[in-house]
């Protein structure tokens, strides 16, 4: 979750060098925030955003009145990258610089396991995913003593490794997913994304994506958006330019008959960071290096709606915002509710009603939200206090709160 184009590396040394090893301390728990309300434009309105401040529960409220809730925090043993919710809610997994992977029970708060990577290299672990069954937890980043990119897959049981491996070249591995049969793994870096069969430990496919967002659907589609080519299982090369200049169109493959199925043609003119499905998949949500997130009909690629992220950001922040292709970003699938974190900043947007939770957390890493949207992680300490009571936490320290979706 750590974006590219900062050096994160050389200013986490220094927060560690000034903060050191300070112990989270213990004070009371209560709750303040500023919520913003905020009406969003529709499609050719140009975004325009209207916010004013709104009250917030006081502490002590009933808790049906509570958008969220502080639940508990733990500490990592290096600086937090990354983190992932198991389907069901039940667990959390966040992984370290220094190749750790913690798995935390959310409704026990309890430490389930800690994994170490003797072998982990410069940034540790990068991404995280649990299949879909819950069976499998993919753990992707540095760690191949040749300078690349792994894979390592544990059997959540007993969190023994079934499967390791190592993608060539030295790019990180940044992307990874599963079939819904554990079969068919999606794993991806900067450079190329690889489909590999899993029963026969071999890549399958390799796409050489340039600029593109990824997206899995979660059966067997992969969805590509930017600039790319395929290289075939025979050495072949079947070019499929798709963005490079003109209206952005998203590539619909088939992992598992390893083909094209169809292109979606957009209206969209902006390169894309980000892709979510969502409504039972009828719905495409594009967010794009400007800070546009586009509502589009997946079967036609209509443009429902426009939000200008932008627009709601310089009502919080002086800063400008910048939009990576590691930038959180989820669409729930239950609630009207979009999740954006610049690491600073977290927005939860309801795009029917209009309204936005903005928590002004000053993270240094990002936030992350479980699939039942009952539960989200910031990740790398809260530096505002009123969100859980301890005074600027050290930025190894993942926090978890309730939500109820509004």
């Amino acid at each position: 979750m750590i974006p590219e184009g900062v050096d994160e590396v050389a200013r986490d040394r220094q927060v560690r060098q000034s903060f050191g090893s300070q112990a989270v301390l213990f004070g009371f728990v209560f709750l303040a925030m500023a919520v913003l309300i905020a009406t969003i434009a529709p499609q050719g309105k140009g975004g325009q955003v209207i916010a004013k401040p709104a009250p917030y529960p006081t502490p002590g409220a009933p808790a049906a009145e509570m958008v969220y809730k502080y639940l508990f925090s733990f500490r990592h043993d290096d600086i937090v990258t990354c983190a992932a919710f198991s389907r069901n809610g039940r667990w959390l997994a966040t992984g370290s610089e220094l190749g750790t992977v913690i798995v935390t029970d959310i409704e026990s708060h309890k430490e389930l396991v800690v994994i170490r990577n003797p072998d982990s290299l410069d940034n540790g672990v990068k991404t995280l995913r649990f299949s879909q069954d819950g069976q499998l937890l993919l753990v992707g980043g540095f760690g191949n003593r040749g300078g690349g990119g792994q894979i390592k897959i544990f059997r959540t049981r007993d969190y023994t490794v079934t499967m390791v491996l190592d993608m060539p070249g030295s790019e990180l591995v940044d992307y990874l997913d599963v079939s819904p049969d554990n079969k068919w793994l999606i794993v991806a870096d900067r450079k190329s994304a690889r489909i590999w069969n899993l029963q026969d430990k071999r890549a399958a496919s390799h796409l050489i994506p340039k600029d593109s967002a990824l997206l899995f659907n979660g059966d067997r589609t992969l969805l590509v958006a930017g600039q790319w080519a395929y290289a075939i299982p025979n050495g072949g090369l079947d070019s499929l330019v798709t963005t490079g200049v003109g209206p952005v169109q998203i590539v619909f493959f088939d992992i598992i008959d390893d083909k094209v199925t169809r292109v979606l043609r957009t209206t969209i003119e902006e390169p894309v960071r980000r892709l979510v499905l969502a409504k039972a998949q009828k719905e495409l949500f594009v967010l794009t290096a400007g800070g546009t997130v586009y509502r589009l009909d997946s079967k036609t690629g209509a443009v429902k709606q426009r939000i200008a992220l932008t627009e709601l950001y310089r009502k919080v922040s002086p800063q400008n915002l910048h939009v990576w292709f590691s930038t959180d970003f989820e669409v729930m699938e239950d609630y009207p509710l979009l999740v954006f974190s610049d690491r600073r900043n977290t927005f939860f947007v309801n795009y029917d009603s209009n309204n936005l939770l903005a928590l002004d957390h000053g993270s240094q890493v990002g936030a992350k939200l479980s699939p039942s949207g009952k539960e989200f992680a910031i990740l790398g300490g809260v530096k505002q206090a009123s969100l859980t009571g301890v005074p600027d936490q050290h930025y190894w320290t993942v926090n978890v709160f309730s939500f109820k979706p509004f």
